[in-house]
Order: C-alpha cells, then sequence, then structure tokens
C-alpha cells in the first residue's frame, strides 16, 4: 500500500463493508500493511486504534474515500464471501445462492481476495463477529 494509492485501503474497506471479513481481521490486515510497507500512510496507525467496530469511522480518519473500484458482480461476489463464511445470513440486494455463484464465476477475483489477505482462510466458516453481531 502506498501514500499515493487509495485502492488497496478502499479494497480491504469494501471487503468490510461488504462483511466478508470481520473488523479484527480488517485489523490484521492493517498489521499486515505496517509489517510489509516501508512507510505506511499514517491513518492506518489512527484505524489501528480503533477498539470497536461501532467507532470505526474510516472517511473521517482518512480524509478522504477511497474507492474499492469493484464491479456490480465483485460486490457480490463479496456477498459471496459472507455467506460462505457464515458471518451473516442476511440476504439484501442479492441471494445466498446467486452471491456463492457470482463468485464461483469469478476465480481471478475469488483469488484476488484470498491474496489480499493471505493469513486468512476465506474457505473456513467462522460465524458471526463477536465484536459486531454479524
Amino acid at each position: 500500500m502506498s501514500k499515493n494509492d487509495s485502492s488497496d485501503i478502499g479494497f480491504a474497506l469494501s471487503c468490510l463493508i461488504g462483511r466478508a471479513i470481520h473488523f479484527r481481521e480488517f485489523k490484521e490486515w492493517l498489521y499486515f500493511v505496517v509489517e510489509h510497507s516501508d512507510d505506511p500512510p499514517s491513518y492506518v496507525f489512527d484505524m489501528l486504534d480503533v477498539k470497536l467496530f461501532v467507532d470505526f469511522k474510516p472517511y473521517e480518519i482518512m480524509g478522504f474515500v477511497a474507492s474499492g473500484g469493484l464491479s456490480t458482480d465483485e460486490a457480490d461476489a463479496i456477498s459471496g464471501f459472507r455467506f460462505l463464511r457464515g458471518i451473516s445470513d442476511f440476504e439484501d440486494r442479492i441471494s445466498r445462492h446467486d452471491a456463492i455463484a457470482k463468485l464461483r464465476l469469478n476465480p481471478d477475483f475469488e483469488r484476488k481476495v484470498k491474496s489480499f489477505f493471505p493469513f486468512l482462510n476465506m474457505d473456513s466458516h467462522i460465524g458471526p463477529d463477536p465484536d459486531k453481531g454479524w
């Protein structure tokens, strides 16, 4: 992640907001960034200071809106991860079946998500986030 490129933080936030990962897993990603970057942006450290997801205001912390750059199909695939991981059974814009189908129909995107979070087992059923209830 570089100071002048918001695509990585935007992608990670898209996964968090899409509920494919828990807040604590998002913070694990931030630690990963700190460990593997020469000079991570200061907002990374500010984000690490936030204890609870309910208190997390990323755009206030960063001072800008980072775009995840996801297509509609990719956003649906993120929902597929949410369902497979058992984070939520809530069906909103897309059904469980359709979200998982979008994920399986886009193996390059599935690999991207898994490689972006190499320290997580994105295939495991982990259940609702104990810090948030989903």
